[in-house]
């Protein structure tokens, strides 16, 4: 009579420890193979934001505004933001914040980063207040093409730290609030005052930013301490591989960064002579 023999113990704890091996040096690669995927992707949406911002640019002869609310008609129904206004370019119809008040979150897919704590929230990036000029805060105007010289290496928007709070909904805020201050030195009276223009060799009000950035732990979107309504709103947000952020420039290529390898000057304009007193 022929017998079939079966697995021994010890033949099949070998293969449990050969299969636990294998997965063992497969995770961390399919881990990592699938962050490079997201990093990607989040390029890929910054590209696609470049393309918004150089047909709203040539519709209009300037850059988007940062946020902007006339002062005749103040309020949300003539409220809008930069993100609003190059979703717009693409077709989609408001530009307000009234207007685009309660889309569904996948009307603000090219806003969004895959790699992201929180997938809700209409954008996961800022924007570089000193091309994307917030009109609430100084009243300038918008800026203009010839004003930059620069386009290939000023940034314009970038991986952002997301709010937790319940009013954010996840999202980032749209501009950059913390690159608008510089050195306390700048104005004693007012070290928070808002200067819409950097010198390239000028000292800036939180060096950590160009340093360090805020990730200080894995999905780590707030920075400790601090006023909770404004501690790491619009800080870079290193959040592939826990050491590199995206960036996209005037000219529409997005490329990715890690801490220390961008100047104070790329986040600057051009000319100083844009510069109000």
């Amino acid at each position: 009579m022929h017998r079939t023999r079966g697995f021994t113990l010890i033949e099949l704890l070998v293969v449990i420890s050969i299969i636990a091996l294998l997965i063992g040096i497969l995770l961390p690669v399919l881990t990592s193979a699938r962050e490079a995927a997201r990093s990607a992707n989040c390029l890929s949406n910054l590209r696609q934001i470049g393309v918004g911002t150089g047909i709203y640019t040539n519709e209009n002869d300037y850059l988007p505004f940062g946020f902007y609310n006339d002062a005749a008609n103040p309020g949300p129904d003539s409220s809008t933001s930069w993100n609003r206004l190059i979703r717009n370019a693409f077709g989609n119809s408001g530009v307000t914040i009234t207007e685009t008040a309660g889309l569904p979150d996948s009307e603000w897919d090219m806003f969004k980063c895959p790699s992201a704590t929180y997938e809700t929230g209409e954008t996961h990036f800022s924007a570089s207040p000193g091309v994307f000029i917030d009109a609430n805060q100084n009243g300038y105007p918008p800026v203009s093409l010839e004003q930059i010289i620069r386009n290939s290496e000023i940034v314009s928007v970038f991986d952002a730290s997301q709010r937790d709070i319940a009013s954010s909904n996840g999202a980032a805020d749209a501009l950059a609030f913390n690159l608008n201050r510089r050195a306390l030195s700048d104005i004693p009276s007012n070290p928070n005052s808002i200067r819409p223009f950097y010198p390239s060799g000028g000292a800036f009000w939180d060096t950590v930013l160009f340093e360090t950035g805020i990730n200080r732990g894995f999905d780590t979107d707030m920075e400790p301490g601090g006023d909770p309504n404004w501690a790491g709103r619009a800080n870079f947000r290193w959040r592939h591989s826990d050491v590199v952020a995206n960036f996209l420039f005037l000219d529409g290529h997005a490329q990715s960064n890690k801490p220390g390898e961008l100047l104070a000057k790329q986040f600057a304009r051009d000319k100083e002579g844009l510069q109000t007193p």
